[in-house]
């Protein structure tokens, strides 16, 4: 028994680790107004090299707000399973689905070029972290027992299948106020779970430092190369406290073993619907962006949506599931 526990959390810690990204909350008081700009924004910086998406620094206390050195909580998300198959896993599953949360920040910097006052966006990173006595701490494996996690075996194992999953959330692009990453995802789409994108673009308001958060889907071809994906972009309510509802299913479970599809997110994180600018039809899919993608991006994008204002944590400890 014990061993087959120890296989079922190698498998689960890929699996689950795969969709902690996915929030699927329900949120509202939050409104897009196509066409309306925060500012005139000269892009002058512009990475279009893929690279990992940077890492919160171990120790790092998330509660529901931006920690000390960081403008920004932009999600805090945990992982939960609510639908689907549930008997097809065991009881113990359910809490280390979710002992792990999963937290993306940002780091936005006033600059003055050229004699005005502008905000960049220097950095957005991502870290996991667990419950230690009475504070949500960043960790990593090689971190944990020194910041007081004292993980047992299993949950070790966890972590370190989320760490490797971590790193395949890459930085597509980036200039001096928007960030691209994608990452990868499990997505119960027509009665299957399939892998797909979810690609992330974060914008600054240069002028008062306001973010705005957008996500959309892109599907994979058997080759791993990125298709179009029906529906509209996310945008984001800001500072997310999240839970992830994820569907199971049971089709993927061999000898009450799962694959790494067994465990999927059923839609995108919820928020205000956006549809994407036709300009971009020929860009939003596209793997690797060009300078000039980049920035054509990056001018839509910031034509399209209205930053929001800044508030108190969004939460839901409700997720509802579709």
């Amino acid at each position: 028994m014990r061993a087959r526990g120890m296989q079922w959390a190698v498998k689960a810690g890929a699996v689950l680790a795969t969709v902690v990204l996915g929030a699927t909350l329900a949120w509202i008081g939050f409104s897009v107004k196509p066409g309306e700009t925060a500012a005139v924004h000269a892009i002058d910086l512009v990475d279009s090299q893929i690279s990992p998406l940077a890492r919160i620094p171990p120790g790092t206390i998330v509660h529901d707000g931006p920690p000390e050195g960081w403008t920004h909580l932009i999600f805090k998300s945990r992982s939960e399973l609510a639908s689907g198959d549930l008997d097809a896993v065991p009881d113990w599953s359910a809490e280390l689905s979710r002992f792990l949360f999963t937290a993306l920040l940002a780091r936005v910097r006033q600059a003055s070029p050229h004699g005005g006052s502008v905000h960049r966006l220097e950095e957005v990173a991502i870290g996991l972290g667990t419950r230690i006595g009475e504070k949500d701490v960043i960790i990593t494996t090689a971190t944990q027992q020194g910041l007081g996690a004292n993980l047992g075996p299993i949950k070790r194992i966890i972590l370190g299948r989320a760490e490797d999953r971590l790193n395949e959330v890459l930085r597509v692009a980036r200039t001096d106020a928007m960030i691209v990453f994608d990452a990868p995802q499990t997505m119960l789409s027509e009665g299957r779970h399939q892998m797909v994108v979810f690609r992330y673009v974060v914008l600054v308001n240069p002028r008062d430092g306001r973010l705005a958060t957008l996500v959309w889907r892109i599907n994979l071809g058997r080759d791993g190369s990125y298709r179009p994906a029906p529906g509209n972009a996310v945008l984001m309510k800001p500072n997310l406290l999240a839970t992830c509802a994820l569907h199971v299913d049971k089709r993927e479970f061999t000898a009450g073993i799962p694959s790494a599809l067994a465990f999927a997110t059923t839609r995108l994180p919820a928020g205000d619907p956006l549809e994407l600018p036709r300009s971009l039809q020929g860009i939003v899919w596209q793997k690797q962006l060009s300078g000039g993608m980049v920035r054509q991006l990056e001018s839509a994008l910031r034509e399209a949506v209205t930053f929001p204002t800044r508030s108190a944590a969004a939460e839901d400890e409700n997720p509802r599931v579709e």
